[in-house]
Order: C-alpha cells, then sequence, then structure tokens
C-alpha cells in the first residue's frame, strides 16, 4: 500500500484533502461495513473525522517520513494498533491522575 507523502509539510487544507491510490485510506473506504458506518471519502481529513484520531496520530500510521512510499497491510495494521493503545494509555493514565490528585486537592480547602 502507498503512504501519504509528507503530511507535516501540507497546509491544513491540503493536509485534509490528501489522498493516494491504494493507501490504508482507499483500502478502508472500500469496506462495505465502514462505509456503511459512515465513512465519507478516502482523505486524510475524513478518515481523521471517521475513526476520531488526531493529525499527529494520522501521521504516524499513514505518512512517508515515517514509513517509506509503501507499507504492508500488517505494517498498516501494527501502527493502527499502536497509535490506539496509546491514546487508551493516555486516557487511562489522565483517569487515574485524576483519583489520585482528587483527595489532596480538598485538602487545599
Amino acid at each position: 500500500m502507498k503512504t501519504l507523502e509528507e503530511i507535516e509539510f501540507r497546509l491544513p487544507l491540503q493536509r485534509a484533502a490528501l489522498r493516494a491510490d491504494n493507501s490504508p485510506l482507499t483500502v478502508a473506504f472500500a469496506d462495505p461495513v465502514l462505509r456503511g458506518e459512515g465513512l465519507k471519502g478516502d482523505t486524510l481529513g475524513d478518515a481523521m473525522a471517521f475513526f476520531d484520531i488526531s493529525e499527529h496520530q494520522a501521521h504516524r500510521v499513514v505518512c512517508s517520513c515515517l514509513n517509506g512510499r509503501t507499507m504492508t497491510a500488517a505494517q498498516a495494521a501494527k501502527r493502527v494498533r499502536g497509535v490506539m493503545n496509546r491514546s487508551h494509555e493516555i486516557a487511562a493514565g489522565i483517569a487515574m491522575a485524576a483519583v489520585v490528585a482528587a483527595p489532596a486537592v480538598l485538602l487545599l480547602f
């Protein structure tokens, strides 16, 4: 599969419109289940909105500077899992910090 060329050097509107034939994004858009769930197209912006991911996360998954000009389906899946696992770890860490810090904050009042 093809990656997207140097996402980080594009203007925001250009970045959202980025696409490439035979990219992980076109593979996702070819899936009738994802289209049925609301995936609107195969652009970077469509994928970021549908999968609720940041530009940073999208960059890690599909940018050529991190992945080379092409990647296998297995490599793409590994990147996606890594980005999603990291998001869950961060959310869990923030929740845990709030639980631990709450009693200390109450002592201030």
